[in-house]
């Protein structure tokens, strides 16, 4: 793969964008596992115990459309990503998955 091509595949370093509070997401990386969403996939409603960050209109770069979304480990690396819509149930989920409880 072409690592100027990326696009926020689970495995790989997430790609370098400025989010719309600023931040950029190198920003964010070691603060903890965060939710990068696009702006309308009502992702910022859900409480999972994580931080969550706009992806505005930078969600393309992440292969997750204007609702989906992508977990971020703290390290930087994509853990999961969808191009759904919020659930709750799904999301809840994949964190007991990936941080194995």
């Amino acid at each position: 793969m072409n690592p100027f091509q990326f696009s926020g595949e689970p495995g790989f370093h997430a790609p370098h964008v400025v989010l719309p509070s600023g931040e950029s997401t190198l920003d964010v990386w070691g603060a903890g596992w965060v939710l990068l969403a696009g702006p309308d996939g009502g992702w910022d409603q859900i409480d999972a115990g994580i931080q969550y960050r706009s992806l505005g209109d930078q969600y393309d770069r992440f292969g997750v459309g204007r609702e989906g979304a992508s977990l971020l480990r703290p390290d930087g690396i994509v853990a999961w990503r969808t191009t759904s819509k919020a659930d709750e149930a799904t999301l809840k989920n994949v964190l007991r998955q990936v941080l194995s409880c």
